[in-house]
């Protein structure tokens, strides 16, 4: 802002007034929110204007916690336009990173933003891909998000779409409380690698030792897909048989 002082001068019975401008203050530097601290951070061209962009993650620990963040956002910093753009994160968790790759066709590398829902590496991660072209922050990808609370108790790859290539068959379990063996709930997934597409179904069935089993139990000469559960916390328990089939694009109960 420009500000003024008027002042005034008697001059032979006349009074001449006269205009004084003050310094023009400086723009405030672009800051952090409060709270957040930079969690990753790396130089790569976004904006697809061939110069590098400055890109960081920011994370707030949850009250005093040193590896759990309740919150992100984003920021890349366009260089060359001296710009700095925004964007919130819908996650929270442990282990938050950033890695970039061409997810689209328009040939400018995107974000990803990966956040682990456990301390460990083997608990289920969020994945999200942001695009920052056109001047903005925005969704590249639907996030490929585990539900909450779910692990890995079972994965495999065959092909059970038909299609002659190895798809991606997981079997996610969810602990009942604070229970290491019982599962009360889970669900089926299959990724069809040739397609990238990612098919859910909910299992249902409770129990221990959850395993995964494949064979053509069908004329369509296609792998189907077993989910076999225990009743009880032995191997002598009686066991619960669930079968389905993963071809025309969805996962079917048999």
């Amino acid at each position: 802002m420009n500000i003024r002082k008027i002042g005034a001068t008697v001059l032979g019975g006349a009074i001449l007034f006269t205009l004084t401008a003050s310094p023009t203050l400086a723009a405030k530097p672009v800051t952090a929110q409060k709270g957040y601290e930079v969690v990753a951070q790396k130089k790569v061209d976004v904006t697809g204007d061939g110069k590098e962009d400055v890109v960081k993650l920011m994370g707030h620990k949850f009250e005093d916690s040193k590896v759990y963040y309740d919150k992100f956002y984003l920021s890349v910093t366009d260089v060359a336009k001296k710009k700095t753009m925004k964007k919130t994160v819908k996650a929270d968790g442990y282990e938050p990173t950033l890695s970039f790759k061409k997810y689209n066709k328009d040939n400018i590398k995107d974000i990803h933003v990966r956040v682990s829902s456990g301390a460990t590496g083997h608990s289920p991660v969020v994945d999200l891909y942001y695009t920052a072209k056109n001047g903005k922050i925005s969704l590249a990808k639907k996030a490929n998000k585990a539900h909450k609370g779910y692990k890995v108790v079972a994965q495999k790859k065959v092909d059970v779409t038909g299609d002659g290539k190895e798809d991606v068959v997981k079997l996610m379990g969810h602990n009942y409380e604070g229970s290491k063996v019982y599962y009360d709930k889970f669900y089926l997934s299959v990724t069809d690698v040739a397609k990238k597409k990612t098919m859910k179904k909910t299992v249902k069935a409770d129990g221990y030792e959850p395993t995964l089993y494949f064979k053509k139990f069908t004329n369509d000469n296609v792998k189907d897909i077993r989910v076999s559960v225990f009743s009880g916390a032995t191997g002598h328990s009686p066991v619960k048989w669930i079968h389905y089939t993963a071809v025309n694009g969805k996962i079917e109960k048999l």
